[in-house]
């Protein structure tokens, strides 16, 4: 089954939730308020993406 593009779901303390994909780091649902909230999440993306990767293919095969 295809599960569309690889990403991870990141939520914020206060519950906003945003969906990142893991290869562009682009946002693809959800926001958060204000964006600068969103930085940290992307460094930790970028600079795991290969574990992420690897994780999203293991529970998407």
């Amino acid at each position: 089954m295809e599960h569309g593009v690889a990403h991870v779901h990141v939520e914020f303390r206060d519950g906003h939730r945003v969906v990142v994909a893991i290869e562009t780091r682009k946002v693809l649902a959800g926001s958060v308020v204000p964006a600068k909230r969103l930085v940290s999440a992307l460094q930790d993306i970028e600079a795991n993406a290969a574990k992420y990767l690897a994780e999203y293919r293991r529970l998407n095969p």
